[in-house]
Order: C-alpha cells, then sequence, then structure tokens
C-alpha cells in the first residue's frame, strides 16, 4: 500500500483484520506500517491506497513466529514496490 501524508507518498504495508495471533477479539482492526518512517502522525490525514494483496491473514503459534512472518510479508512488499 501507498500512503500519502502533507504531500510525501510513502510505501508500506497493512493488516484489516482481527490479530488472531495477539487479540481475543472479533473486532476488525487496520494496523499500518510505513516502510523507512520515523514520525509521530497520530490525528493526522493520510490517504492510504491499496496496490496488492501479500496473504490472508492467519493465527501463528506466538509473537516470534508472527514476526518471521511480518519479516517475509516486508521482503515482500519491497520487492513488489521495486518491480514497478
Amino acid at each position: 500500500m501507498k500512503t500519502c501524508i502533507d504531500g510525501i507518498t510513502y510505501q508500506g504495508m497493512m493488516n484489516i483484520g482481527i490479530r488472531p495471533t495477539v487479540s481475543n477479539s472479533n473486532q476488525r482492526v487496520i494496523e499500518v506500517h510505513l516502510f523507512d518512517f520515523n514520525s509521530d502522525i497520530y490525528g493526522e490525514t493520510v490517504t492510504i491506497s491499496l496496490c496488492h494483496r501479500l496473504r490472508g491473514e492467519k493465527t501463528f503459534s506466538g509473537i516470534e513466529e508472527l514476526t518471521k512472518q511480518l519479516k517475509k510479508d516486508e521482503v515482500d512488499s519491497r520487492r513488489h514496490f521495486a518491480s514497478l
């Protein structure tokens, strides 16, 4: 996904789901991770454009397995953007 903040576009990845590995709630949430970005943007207006679906949501055996998958997802996402 791409996110526009104050006219600048950033690449990243996003999860829309219930986060079954870390939560027992069935409440759907949106989590966005922007690559190479480190600013406080809480309260800011952002525009998100979906570009490519990596995979469906799944339950992992624990945080370690989830973290490992997220690192792989980031590699796959960056590879996707590099191929454009």
